[in-house]
């Protein structure tokens, strides 16, 4: 099995793993409960007006409320070192900045393909020429603050897929090298053994003959139930070689 990776130079990649899982869990769980929220105060106080706004909510709440299950599954996968379950965790991970990626592009292309649309929505028709130099300067200065709210989050997130990839691979090369020793320890008998293979007993051949016992120069050989009262076989006498 070779050297053990780490993140951050030092860092070993099962506390990243437990890192962003446990932060992704506590983010996505504590954006669901509010979503749900939102969608439960919204039948007595009509806070959502519209039913595209409510859609939307509803439709966030499901998404983090999933994320939040798979999170907390991958948590469970880092604390108890299941490859399963980081492969899993990783697989929606994955999937969800895909998802966050597309939608990043179609935002920055939006930017720049219909940047006049942009600005006119927010001057709204108006014939002040200071309202439409403060739409040109509020459009030229959030494009750049769009964009890197966009990237940087993407980037941060891909770095922690890598993270959890690299543990899930990590996991799985242990499993399989633990099962290579285990199979190689009853190949060799040494799974049976206190000791390593080089100093497992072995049984040795000996030069004298196991019958020296009942021949010991002439001399009867006393077993326990040679005695007249326990004698069985031999008229209680001795057994003479």
């Amino acid at each position: 099995m070779g050297g053990r990776q780490h993140f951050l130079c030092c860092l070993p990649l099962r506390l990243g793993a437990l890192m962003i899982s446990f932060c992704q869990f506590f983010v996505n769980g504590f954006s669901a409960a509010l979503a749900w929220y939102v969608l439960v105060e919204n039948h007595q106080t009509q806070l959502l007006n519209t039913r595209s706004l409510v859609q939307v909510v509803l439709g966030f709440a499901i998404v983090t409320t999933v994320s939040a299950i798979f999170c907390f599954i991958g948590f469970v996968g880092a604390i108890r070192k299941r490859t399963s379950y980081i492969k899993t965790y990783a697989r929606i991970v994955a999937l969800f900045l895909i998802i966050k990626i597309i939608f990043a592009v179609i935002e920055i292309l939006s930017l720049y393909i219909n940047p006049s649309g942009l600005v006119n929505a927010c001057i709204d028709g108006s014939t002040d020429p200071n309202v439409a130099e403060e739409c040109n300067n509020f459009y030229s200065m959030n494009k750049w603050i769009v964009i890197v709210t966009f990237v940087i989050p993407v980037f941060i997130e891909s770095y922690g897929l890598l993270i959890i990839h690299q543990y899930g691979t990590q996991l799985a090369s242990d499993s399989a090298s633990h099962f290579i020793q285990s199979a190689i320890a009853l190949e060799t008998g040494s799974a049976f053994s206190p000791y390593p293979p080089a100093k497992a007993f072995q049984y040795q051949q000996v030069s004298r003959p196991s019958s020296e016992a009942l021949h010991s120069g002439g001399k009867a050989y006393d077993y326990p139930y040679s005695d007249e009262r326990h004698s069985y076989g031999n008229g209680g006498k001795g057994y003479h070689g």
